[in-house]
């Protein structure tokens, strides 16, 4: 099984369990989120964290494409953002493109693979992508592409992992490689594909340790609605292997030049 077939299959069961839902508000969000000193709901820190990638956008885009949309929830809320512009999510799993659809009808939604986007070059003034570049097969083919995609001076926005390099000694894989690579290959992996130099913020204590924060809260919530352990044990896991694993959780943004370099 490749890692992108086992990275989706994962995916459809955990977006559609119980315990999942009921830790993301059944909001069908399922991101680590942006968890301001004010936040206490998982749906209100993803929605914090689309913002805080929208703001790097500039003017009003026509069109933006959303890559690896999951249920659709980012794709609705720029949709709320933008409400003049066509936005189009795209996804390689059939069973969350079938949720996002029912759910969205005034977004677009396609079946696709990140790295062989289906669309002409220069269509879109923006291309999102919420916590899935580390997973793809490369994080590299897909930046070429959404540089192909992306009109001159258009931006891509996206927030991205990167992992302590111990990971590649455990298991050596694709994904696995995009995660532990180091921050300067990182950012010279934009430039490397056309763009300008990206802004990059770390954002892993707002990411991933207040997010672990949070999930404790849920925890006692949760056990004192239903002596039931298991949802809870395994939220622990979860845990520690984010502090285990996650050195870098980044918002990242970087323009396709008006004019191409070298020319």
């Amino acid at each position: 099984m490749s890692d992108t077939t086992r990275i989706v299959e994962t995916y459809d069961s955990a977006m559609t369990a119980d315990g999942t839902r009921s830790l993301w508000g059944d909001s069908d969000f399922c991101n680590f989120g942006y968890w301001g000193p004010e936040t206490t709901e998982q749906r209100q820190a993803c929605e914090d964290l689309v913002d805080k990638l929208l703001a790097v956008i500039p003017g009003k885009p026509d069109s933006i494409l959303d890559v690896a949309c999951g249920l659709g929830a980012t794709t609705g809320h720029i949709a709320s953002r933008f409400p003049e512009s066509r936005v189009i999510g795209v996804n390689l799993s059939a069973k969350q493109l079938k949720t996002a659809k029912r759910k969205r009808p005034n977004c677009g939604f396609a079946r696709m693979d990140a790295v062989t986007l289906a669309f002409p070059d220069s269509l879109f003034d923006a291309v999102v992508c919420v916590e899935a570049a580390f997973h793809f097969e490369t994080r590299d083919c897909f930046l070429r592409e959404a540089y192909r995609v992306l009109k001159p001076g258009g931006t891509l926005v996206l927030s991205d992992i990167l992992g302590h390099r111990w990971i590649s000694r455990v298991r050596s894989s694709t994904t696995v490689r995009n995660m532990t690579m180091g921050l300067d290959s990182y950012k010279d992996s934009y430039t490397a594909c056309g763009f300008a130099p990206p802004l990059i913020v770390d954002t892993t204590a707002e990411s991933v340790t207040r997010l672990r924060k949070y999930h404790r809260r849920w925890s006692w919530q949760r056990l004192a609605r239903d002596w039931d352990p298991r949802p809870v044990v395994n939220l622990m896991l979860f845990d520690l292997m984010l502090v285990a694993a996650v050195r870098h959780y980044l918002l990242v943004g970087a323009r396709k030049p008006e004019v191409p370099q070298g020319q």
